[in-house]
């Protein structure tokens, strides 16, 4: 009809009744309208004359019909007889279609065409149609260079192709020395290695490797792994990424922690997940109330605490302590069948000779070293060697390379004045962090009405309010999150330009993990302080602590 202007009163119009239902809809819009175009109409025919012409004459599709069965005619108890190779032959003259018929779980029949270009180079590529979603990985023929840096530690294949396919183009310092004593050595392991250095794939990939191993021999294979954080966000953030360095496998990862459903939690547990990945208080509830949880973390291949020295904190050692005293391998039936590897891992345990000791010395049987907290966390581990691995590589500087630090002289009554100036005089994806959540509760309101694009994260807050806010965050351009320490630990938070030490911390290790959401993975960042007169003897402290002069 384009292109001619046609007078809707030269039609032969026919009055019809419309049903009830739709009738009480009004005749604000049509409905079950439908245009076909082109048709050759003429405006003077006779009411339900035939119209020449058709949309096949007009529309050639190109598709033989005759290979088709109609429906009428279809039995499904009666497979689809292949073709000859003449019949398949097509007479394009680069390309032959093969069609594959099979049935989807429904016993509905669908097709598989495959196109196969004469050059034996190219990637063979599938169209399906309908199509029935599998469990199974996808298999990814991503190629692999053949130099590739994961390959020299034995990872298995389909992990070394996700971390190519994830930009994960060769490990980092932390990663390659994890790779090595727990895949090749077969050693326990003490790391410490700066914030933003990849510790989380060091102790996930040893266990994806193990599991892909694992489920060959036994698609049924139990859980093989537990993961302790801290921080609920943390125990989120490293599930996420060992699903996603893992995807290429099949593996269900399960976290675990405080401030979610707990019937849900126990229905994810009665799954059987590979990997458990949980908070110590979240956890210890459950086994208290789950003897078969008990008995599957007994039997875990791999023991990994995560921000060991955060785990010394009131509220965590507790709880830890007990988890680890209950799933001690001593406390098991055939304690000399379980091998288990342990690794411990943090950003500040440094320069720590009892540390060190403990890394070289049969440390259970050593009194002369001095007791301490982090000594009765690693005397409560049951290492599978005798001498765990060491492994320091913070020893040149605690914050990272790509970090510049510097502060701001201001008295107490200035902060929320020179907060403002820099947040608004530098723009960029910024992280406030505070000392008292009602310090938190404070700087939101005025700053969101100031126009600043701010969000809160305490843990005072629901845990979906958290996770929310943190989303929301990191979708936000030039966002800024007033946080205290709860998000200091571990978090990845991506591409965080600036920190804000808004009040000081009272400890450098906090200092240290505060500074680390910014500059990660080798990049750039610059940590402020604000420094008030009243913390001046505490800046000081954590300058002397970090072997620094006066910050910029």
């Amino acid at each position: 009809m384009a292109g001619k202007t046609i007078k809707l009163s030269k039609y032969r119009w026919k009055k019809t009744a419309l049903p009830e239902s739709v009738a009480s809809a009004g005749d604000a819009c049509f409905f079950s309208l439908e245009e076909i175009e082109p048709v050759d109409d003429d405006p003077n025919a006779e009411v339900g004359a035939t119209i020449n012409g058709s949309v096949e004459d007009i529309f050639p599709s190109g598709i033989d019909l005759d290979s088709f069965i109609h429906i009428d005619e279809f039995d499904e108890s009666k497979s689809i007889a292949p073709k000859s190779n003449n019949q398949k032959e097509s007479t394009h003259s680069t390309k032959k279609l093969k069609r594959i018929s099979a049935k989807d779980t429904l016993g509905h029949p669908f097709v598989v065409e495959k196109t196969t270009a004469p050059n034996l180079n190219d990637h063979d590529t599938f169209h399906i149609t309908d199509a029935p979603v599998s469990d199974e990985p996808i298999v990814d023929h991503y190629k692999v260079p053949s130099d590739s840096k994961w390959l020299e530690f034995g990872l298995n294949l389909q992990l070394v192709q996700t971390l190519h396919k994830l930009g994960f183009s060769c490990p980092t310092d932390i990663q390659a020395k994890s790779l090595e004593n727990t895949l090749v050595r077969h050693k326990d392991i003490i790391g410490a290695a700066e914030t933003g250095s990849g510790k989380t794939l060091a102790f996930g990939l040893p266990i994806l490797h193990h599991l892909a191993i694992q489920l060959q021999k036994n698609p049924n294979t139990a859980c093989i792994g537990l993961i302790i954080t801290p921080t609920r966000e943390l125990a989120i953030q490293v599930s996420d990424h060992l699903k996603r360095a893992g995807a290429a496998i099949t593996h269900k990862i399960t976290p675990i922690v405080g401030g979610m459903s707990l019937q849900k939690q126990r229905r994810l547990i009665a799954t059987k997940p590979h990997i458990i990945v949980g908070t110590p208080g979240r956890l210890w509830e459950l086994i208290q109330e789950d003897p078969e949880l008990l008995d599957m973390l007994k039997h875990t291949t791999y023991l990994v605490i995560d921000e060991a020295d955060r785990m010394l904190e009131a509220g965590h050692f507790k709880d830890l302590d007990s988890i680890l005293g209950c799933i001690s391998v001593c406390n098991t039936d055939n304690a000399s069948q379980i091998k288990r590897r342990t690794m411990v891992f943090s950003a500040t345990m440094l320069e720590d000779d009892a540390i060190k000791q403990k890394a070289t010395l049969n440390f259970k049987k050593h009194n002369k070293i001095k007791s301490s907290l982090f000594n009765k966390l690693l005397q409560k581990i049951d290492f599978h060697d005798k001498s765990p691995v060491y492994i320091n590589l913070s020893t040149e500087g605690v914050t990272a390379k790509g970090l510049l630090e510097s502060k701001i002289n201001c008295l107490k009554t200035e902060k929320d004045t020179m907060l403002y100036y820099v947040l608004c005089r530098y723009t960029a994806k910024t992280i406030v962090f505070v000392n008292s959540i009602d310090a938190i509760r404070r700087l939101v309101p005025i700053l969101s009405y100031l126009g600043v694009q701010v969000f809160g994260l305490h843990a005072e807050m629901q845990q979906r309010q958290r996770l929310k806010n943190l989303d929301r965050f990191v979708e936000t351009p030039n966002g800024v999150l007033i946080a205290s320490d709860v998000a200091s630990r571990g978090l990845d938070i991506p591409k965080v330009d600036h920190v804000i030490h808004y009040q000081l911390p009272r400890a450098a290790d906090i200092y240290v993990h505060r500074s680390g959401r910014t500059a990660r993975a080798n990049a750039e960042g610059v940590s402020v302080a604000l420094v008030c007169p009243e913390e001046l003897v505490t800046y000081k402290k954590i300058c002397h602590a970090l072997s620094k002069g006066r910050l910029v």
